[in-house]
């Protein structure tokens, strides 16, 4: 059975499932019910910053605006293995402390003061969304 609960996206959103409450849209289907792919699961997570803060477990989500893998995929940083766990689809303004925290930041004002930095000339739109890819180490190591 298919489960979605979603936030109307936008109108060119391609999953029109109906919605079931508040909360980032979440597919438990297969993986034929996501999008293609717009970038390599290796690319998911490549910032010193953000490898470190994995490594350490500070960080298990990153937030991207394409899709970079599919739940039940594996990637490495730094030679140690982490596996991809959800993939949701989230407006920026739904954001709390806790996914910041799940981001590797102290809290959503330094989430958003980097991403801003990074991505020079963006504007913080609560309504544009991106694509939640959680994640958990895995291995002898973890």
């Amino acid at each position: 059975m298919r489960h979605c609960w979603a936030l109307r996206a936008s109108p060119e959103c391609p999953w029109d499932f109906p919605v079931a409450g508040a909360g980032p849209r979440r597919y438990q289907a297969g993986v034929s019910d996501y999008p293609e792919k717009t970038c390599a699961i290796e690319n998911l997570v490549t910032h010193k910053r953000f490898t470190r803060a994995a490594l350490t477990g500070d960080k298990t989500q990153q937030r991207r605006d394409g899709v970079y893998g599919y739940p039940g995929e594996t990637f490495q940083i730094d030679g140690h293995d982490f596996l991809l766990t959800t993939l949701e689809r989230q407006k920026l303004g739904d954001i709390t402390e806790d996914d910041a925290r799940r981001e590797g930041f102290d809290d959503l004002a330094a989430y958003k003061d980097l991403i801003l930095r990074m991505h020079r000339g963006m504007a913080w739109d609560g309504e544009a969304l991106v694509w939640v890819h959680s994640f958990e180490r895995v291995g002898a190591d973890a």
